[in-house]
């Protein structure tokens, strides 16, 4: 598997952001409250840093998109997936990075009113487009692991429905929201196959004596 300079610095934020994440799930599931790093929690610096964490991620994951466009553009259905995922982590890598580290402050004012439903959106398109580009590109090997990380969130959707109905505390968005970010990460890692030697030019080609 090949990482380029980007997949490297998405995969970094993205297990950043994953880490937090989780840790966010696993509190509210221990004690019932979110976890300190929550836009509701009561350490301002955590929140900050909590909100950078999740803009570089998303911002990754809009930079793998950007780069590895052509190669995701494998079919009609793709492109279109690709652009709506592309467009869900520009408005989050925004919100989190530019919006939402000002929203105690009231900086912004009433714009930071109109901007908090944007994210909201963009956090659910993310998943819807990230599924669809998963199926899109369920035959194209070539566009890396992280679509097949993608089709992971059917059954982890499946999964998260049937904790939060067992055991509402433990039902988090964390779990589909890491293997989106991470799935997103990784696309356009393929590991190119091994050639032969028949595939070989004939001047590439060494026999041991």
């Amino acid at each position: 598997m090949t990482l380029e300079r980007h997949h490297r610095f998405a995969l970094a934020a993205a297990l950043g952001l994953s880490g937090i994440a989780l840790f966010d799930a696993a509190t509210h599931g221990m004690t019932g409250h979110p976890s300190a790093f929550s836009d509701v929690g009561t350490n301002h610096w955590l929140q900050l840093a909590g909100s950078a964490v999740h803009g570089l991620a998303y911002a990754g994951g809009a930079w793998v998109l950007h780069v590895e466009r052509r190669r995701l553009h494998a079919n009609r259905g793709a492109a279109v997936f690709e652009w709506l995922l592309f467009a869900a982590f520009a408005a989050l890598a925004a919100g989190f990075l530019l919006v939402m580290p000002f929203t105690s402050y009231g900086v912004l004012g009433g714009f930071t009113s109109l901007f908090v439903p944007v994210i909201g959106i963009a956090f659910l398109l993310q998943f819807l487009a990230a599924m669809g580009l998963g199926l899109s590109l369920i035959k194209r090997p070539e566009t890396g692991v992280g679509s097949r990380i993608l089709l992971a969130l059917f059954p982890t959707f499946g999964l998260t429905a049937l904790i939060a109905a067992v055991a509402p505390d433990w039902g988090h968005p964390a779990y589909v929201e890491s293997v989106t970010i991470l799935g997103a990460a990784l696309l356009g890692t393929a590991t190119p196959p091994l050639r032969r030697a028949s595939d070989l030019p004939p001047s590439r080609i060494h026999f041991r004596g």
